[in-house]
């Protein structure tokens, strides 16, 4: 049952990494909302459909290297910041130089913005499941120790 938990809390961590960097590409190529400040409830619901449809987007691309870097990161208990946040800039690398469906021409805005988005989807992730990565067995469902090993047993009462 547990590595049943492990598998939810690793979904809903890839969810919010792939919605936080697109919210992030939104945000940064398009503002945080009309210019002139007068926005109706209509304009907002607009940027909603298109910050959704960018998620999207960018969570098909993601999703077959971003499965095997959370199956490496489970098995391997690779629980660190720089490995996600590095994994995750990778991503948004390759996307920018054309090695996934994201890339039309590869600037260096839009590299860069790419790039920057990569890392805030893998802090989000390492956030949200990335910490906790290879607590659970999945072969047994039983929890494997920390990198220390098990905890000292307790001194014998006198």
């Amino acid at each position: 049952m547990r590595a049943v938990g492990r598998v939810l809390i690793a979904l809903a961590g890839f969810v919010a990494a792939v919605v936080a960097a697109a919210a992030f590409l939104f945000a940064a190529r398009f503002g945080f909302g009309p210019v002139d400040g007068a926005a109706t409830p209509i304009e907002h619901l607009d940027y909603l459909i298109w910050a959704g449809l960018a998620a999207s987007h960018l969570g098909a691309a993601a999703f077959v290297p971003g499965c095997l870097m959370i199956l490496a990161s489970e098995i391997l208990r690779l629980r660190s910041l720089l490995f996600h946040v590095g994994f995750g800039g990778a991503l948004g690398a390759a996307a920018a130089l054309g090695v996934g469906r994201i890339a039309a021409a590869a600037t260096s805005e839009r590299f860069t913005l790419l790039l920057a988005a990569g890392f805030v989807g893998g802090f989000v992730y390492w956030a949200v499941a990335g910490r906790t990565a290879g607590l659970v067995g999945v072969e047994t469902g039983t929890v494997r120790p920390g990198p220390d090993g098990p905890p000292a047993a307790p001194p014998p009462a006198a």
